[in-house]
């Protein structure tokens, strides 16, 4: 469906109720076919915590292993509580650079 075409990345992590966290991963893309805009969730997963590196290595594993997409297509990110993703304070400050890059 996404083809070799541009994607937005949403991402969300949750803890339960018994306290395990998850990382769930959501693409938005144009399909291929008809033009209709398309989200589909690719990945909901068990991670150990949610700090910017482990939400980081989850996305890039799924994206470019899992999906056999590249970065390069990538025209957008979201994150919810984005305030561990904004490098601001965190130590993905370098690796956000390398994703400003990309676009």
């Amino acid at each position: 469906e996404i083809g070799s075409g541009h994607f937005s990345i949403l991402a969300d992590e949750k803890s339960c109720y018994a306290r395990r966290e998850f990382v769930t991963l959501v693409l938005r893309y144009v399909h291929t076919t008809d033009g209709s805009i398309m989200e589909r969730t690719v990945l909901t997963i068990r991670v150990n915590n949610t700090r910017a590196a482990t939400i980081k290595a989850t996305i890039e594993n799924c994206i470019t292993g899992s999906l056999k997409l590249s970065f390069t297509k990538a025209r957008g990110q979201a994150y919810d509580g984005a305030s561990n993703m904004s490098g601001k304070y965190t130590e993905s400050e370098s690796d956000n650079d390398d994703a400003d890059e990309a676009e």
